[in-house]
């Protein structure tokens, strides 16, 4: 049986007085309160990491939903944000209240350096890209090339464009139909380095189902 919380669905929820172990399809974590870094830890301990990241995302947003209509400035200010141990592969093990961690999405986050195709310094260590991909690969959407996308997405290359265009790709990357992820062709994220590039975007655009021009 399923349940149903803030809009986002579970089968199982076990609740203790700082966390809440849920399962979720094949996913099994459990949500830490850490006062020490004003936060919430998530410890995957069965399934995909990076599909656990985006149902907490998605029910994140769907709880502050309501806030959005409210005229206040302190709603005004919440926002999420996810941030990894940076030695870390996966939080099934890591105690982040004593490591640093490393924000996922925001202008100086991993995403954002990828998507620039440049590396990070993580304390001492300097990271090419990929070196940083391959260190957080389970938590980044995959950078496979699919033999078919969904979505194909067309803009220019101005701040808005390129802005609502990201937004765009993250939220439609976030969603399953019928249990089967919806992948997107977005040039910043699916183009790679090296190889020709307007074959590569002509190919992906042949493969795709919709195409969205923006």
């Amino acid at each position: 049986a399923s349940h149903l919380a803030h809009g986002c669905a579970f089968h199982e929820l076990e609740l203790a007085q700082d966390e809440a172990t849920i399962s979720l399809h094949h996913s099994r974590f459990t949500l830490q309160r850490r006062p020490k870094i004003n936060g919430i830890a998530v410890l995957v301990s069965e399934g995909d990491p990076r599909y656990v990241l985006e149902w907490v995302q998605d029910c994140v947003a769907s709880a502050l939903q309501p806030a959005s209509d409210v005229d206040s400035p302190a709603f005004a200010r919440i926002s999420f944000l996810a941030a990894v141990p940076q030695d870390a592969r996966s939080l099934a093990a890591a105690d982040s209240a004593q490591q640093e961690l490393v924000l996922l999405q925001s202008e100086r986050g991993v995403e954002a350096a990828l998507a620039k195709r440049e590396g990070m310094r993580l304390g001492e260590e300097k990271l090419s890209a990929a070196q940083l991909r391959a260190r957080f690969q389970v938590w980044l959407q995959p950078h496979a090339r699919p033999d078919v996308f969904h979505a194909f997405l067309s803009y220019r290359w101005a701040a808005l464009d390129k802005k609502v265009s990201g937004a765009l790709y993250a939220a439609l990357s976030r969603r399953h139909v019928h249990s089967e992820r919806v992948v997107v062709f977005r040039d910043q994220e699916r183009l790679l380095t090296g190889r020709p590039l307007q074959d590569d975007f002509c190919s992906a655009l042949a493969r795709s189902t919709v195409a969205l021009p923006i």
